[in-house]
């Protein structure tokens, strides 16, 4: 239990990290570095689950870190629900990155809304989609998919649209993908034709959430075109 740690210092969670992926710790059941027990053998599929559940913890970098090391030889839990827990970038970019290098990944859910993740960690999670078989439903609703977001003082970040254009390449090379919610991500008429290019050549998709965006005039008869022709 570290969760008394505060503030704690970056080098703590890396080393600890490093131990549980070099199976230093064999006995171990549980961490805590963020007030939650996050449940080892679960995560790394020791004691094989299909849902873990793990949203509404204010679970932080640290906490992603961790999750991170040991999801990656999980080849058992089929949902991964990490919603409304401030990952940001640096705690989501290991995860997706663990779950992509897992080729027996049995993924068919996950969501990630809510978890303060941007541009980097938008292009992550389209990488670990675009190589994953199992993935059906992803949302990521609610996030700074575009770099932007907005607070008391208005928006923030600088607006880009390549996470974006890295999903719509992900929806195209994907043979799973059913679902895919972005709302409340600020995308902005550019994104939208990019996913609507990508939805031409993936009839997969059968359920795309967009509201609370900035969807302009164009986006909008991009879309309305798009679902003319389905």
């Amino acid at each position: 239990d570290l969760s008394a740690c505060k503030p704690m210092p970056a080098e703590v969670p890396r080393v600890l990290c490093a131990a549980i992926a070099g199976g230093s710790l064999p006995t171990l059941t549980s961490v805590n570095v963020d007030g939650i027990a996050l449940p080892v053998r679960e995560l790394n599929g020791t004691v094989p689950v299909e849902l873990l559940d793990l949203s509404s913890q204010k679970l932080s970098v640290a906490s992603g870190m961790v999750i991170a090391a040991l999801i990656g030889a999980n080849n058992a839990v089929k949902s991964l629900r990490l919603a409304n827990n401030p990952l940001r970038d640096e705690g989501l970019v290991p995860i997706a990155r663990a779950i992509r290098g897992n080729p027996k990944a049995a993924l068919t859910l996950l969501d990630v809304a809510n978890t303060k993740f941007g541009v980097e960690g938008g292009k992550e999670i389209a990488w670990m989609v675009s190589k994953m078989g199992s993935l059906e439903t992803l949302d990521m609703t609610g996030n700074r998919l575009c770099g932007v977001w907005v607070d008391q003082y208005g928006q923030q970040g600088k607006w880009s649209a390549d996470a974006v254009l890295a999903l719509a390449e992900a929806i195209r090379e994907s043979t799973s993908l059913a679902t895919l919610l972005v709302g409340g991500n600020l995308i902005r008429d550019e994104g939208v034709k990019a996913i609507v290019g990508a939805l031409r050549d993936d009839p997969e998709i059968t359920c795309l959430g967009l509201e609370n965006n900035e969807i302009g005039v164009e986006g909008a008869k991009q879309l309305a075109t798009a679902v003319g022709a389905m």
